[in-house]
């Protein structure tokens, strides 16, 4: 059974990503524009379909998104991503019918609020169940302040200038605990926070990974870490791709 601080905590988890998501549909999604696609295999329920993309975009593998060719739409699911490349999976329409084997161009229509909505789901079931492992306990200790904590940098007041409430407390906690999260609507500063996250700790440590889902947030946290001073005192830093 779920603590009560712990069930306060999912409780509070689920208004956040409630918020987070009706942010993302407010904003909407633009479509992400696709080039020199192919048909390679044919089943029963679809096609699959390799396509390049114009640009990086971040495009998780298993979302669900509408291919759009030549003004008709069909349901699809991202397969694999590499690089600019794209592995689809096409679903017949109503018709019965399938994308053309060749595509000059589509377009890739994507709700970025799909994983969120999935990350929600899961909170629930964790609410509803009746037995939480050992790992998940631990996970729900720390995210709730009640585990261990490892102090990995002093907070000086430079390093909070600029950031509001909710970002220098999200600044503290990551520095102050092995595992941490920080979410929130688009716009609220998340990229920048952790600018400052790893200009602190590399003022502690010898070597430090940034890691993330694209080329692009690849990109902007580095931006983001560089503006906050991560690379003050001719530290350098290795960016792989």
């Amino acid at each position: 059974m779920l603590e009560q601080a712990h069930q306060r905590y999912l409780d509070d988890s689920i208004v956040a990503l409630d918020l987070e998501i009706e942010a993302a549909r407010g904003a909407g999604s633009a479509p992400t524009n696709l080039d020199a696609g192919y048909r390679l295999d044919v089943d029963g329920a679809g096609a699959t379909y390799r396509l390049s993309l114009l640009y990086d975009t971040a495009l998780p593998e298993g979302v669900p998104v509408r291919l759009e060719v030549a003004g008709r739409l069909w349901d699809a699911e991202v397969l694999q991503r590499e690089g600019l490349s794209v592995l689809l999976m096409a679903l017949r329409d109503d018709r019965g019918e399938l994308p053309p084997a060749t595509l000059p161009s589509a377009l890739l229509h994507a709700d970025p609020w799909y994983l969120t909505e999935a990350l929600q789901t899961i909170v629930r079931d964790l609410l509803t169940s009746d037995r939480v492992t050992e790992p998940t306990d631990r996970l729900l200790g720390l995210l709730t302040g009640q585990g261990p904590g490892t102090l990995v940098a002093g907070i000086v007041e430079e390093e909070t200038t600029g950031l509001n409430i909710e970002q220098t407390d999200a600044l503290i906690r990551c520095l102050n605990n092995p595992i941490w999260f920080v979410w929130g609507p688009p716009g609220t500063g998340k990229t920048s926070t952790l600018g400052r996250v790893v200009a602190a700790a590399a003022s502690s440590v010898s070597s430090l990974l940034v890691t993330a889902h694209s080329n692009v947030a690849v990109d902007a946290a580095l931006l983001a870490s560089v503006r906050a001073g991560a690379l003050k005192r001719g530290r350098k830093v290795a960016l792989g791709k």
